[in-house]
């Protein structure tokens, strides 16, 4: 599938969070509203703002990913990167213009595995991490990159445990597939699969920053 490069259009301002559906019961006469969480907990939108282009190949790369997008076509959205995960050093492909590649993100060296089988809507799993500059934390986020749904974000809500190389979390949202011991956890380059949600405008000129774009997570039953 292809990757959204996010890096490459230096947007400078971003808000990437897990949104719910709710219905509300209404508000009492103390002016109390109850509320119901509808969508089994919440799907992930990001909103990149202010993108700056300096370069007519990037311009290009900007236009093809909207015309990539166009009807709901999703792509595996990049969310941040190693250094804002606490993790060191960066780690991005390099060329491949306009897009780049799940493939370039290889899951077998992420330096974490799922220690044990978790089923599908887990909010708690047990995470083996040998290869990290430091243990998982509260507050980041990870990929795991299933088979069917492929790659989907998770955010660490809670650190349950640590034991030795073994750190227990919750996390949100719930898993969207199973997954079983040894499966790759990626904190180095949290992802999704996305879609675009409305428009797309490109930067009016470059060396400005200027155009914007928002995501929401896509669902399919699978992915080509």
């Amino acid at each position: 599938m292809k990757v959204f490069p996010t890096p490459l259009f230096a947007f400078e301002s971003d808000n990437i969070d897990i949104e719910a559906q709710i219905l509300s019961g209404g508000t009492s006469i103390t002016g109390i509203e109850d509320v119901i969480s509808t969508d089994g907990g919440g799907h992930w939108f990001a909103e990149f703002g202010a993108a700056y282009i300096d370069d007519p190949e990037l311009e290009r790369a900007y236009r093809a990913c909207s015309r990539h997008l166009d009807g709901g076509t999703p792509m595996t959205v990049l969310f941040t990167d190693a250094r804002a995960q606490g993790q060191g050093d960066i780690r991005l492909p390099i060329g491949g213009l306009p897009f780049w590649d799940e493939s370039d993100f290889p899951t077998a060296n992420t330096g974490a595995v799922v220690k044990t089988d978790a089923a599908l809507r887990a909010t708690q799993i047990t995470i083996t991490a040998t290869g990290l500059s430091l243990p998982p934390s509260f507050g980041v986020k990870f990929t795991i990159v299933h088979p069917t749904v492929r790659a989907r974000c998770y955010e660490v809500a809670e650190i349950v445990s640590i034991s030795g190389a073994d750190t227990t979390i919750k996390f949100k949202t719930p898993l969207r597939e199973a997954v079983s011991a040894g499966t790759p956890v990626d904190f180095l380059n949290p992802r999704c699969v996305m879609r675009r949600d409305g428009a797309m405008p490109t930067p009016k000129s470059m060396g400005y920053p200027d155009g914007s774009v928002r995501f929401v997570e896509h669902f399919a039953e699978s992915y080509s």
